[in-house]
């Protein structure tokens, strides 16, 4: 009856994006959410959340910078990436690239 709208968002270079990586560990970090045992019971799954600020748009990704000067390529209909809403912007200021690299984009790893 009612058609599934898909929304994606425009990204344009200096977005600020906040992805979500699943990671696994004996130790999850001070900034790791959702946290919970493995089946197991011999270590930890969770989420962190990475900053990052978009460099360029293609056709079907995205071209990031992260917080270390790390170029990465990231699929556009991700469904742990999101641009960063005006609170995520302010609270998280500090942890976002400040800068775009420079223009060359050797070294580009995929997500």
């Amino acid at each position: 009856m009612f058609a599934k709208i898909q929304r994606t968002a425009t990204y344009r270079p200096g977005d600020r994006v906040i992805f979500r990586v699943c990671k696994r560990s004996t130790h999850p970090g001070h900034r790791a959410v959702h946290v919970r045992p493995e089946p197991l019971g011999e270590g930890y799954q969770y989420e962190v959340d990475k900053f990052w600020t978009v460099r360029e748009v293609r056709d079907n990704e995205l071209v990031v910078l992260t917080r270390r000067g790390k170029i990465r390529a990231v699929d556009i209909g991700d469904p742990l990436l999101h641009v960063a809403n005006w609170w995520e912007r302010l609270i998280y200021r500090d942890r976002f690239p400040s800068e775009l690299a420079s223009s060359d984009t050797a070294g580009i790893s995929s997500v």
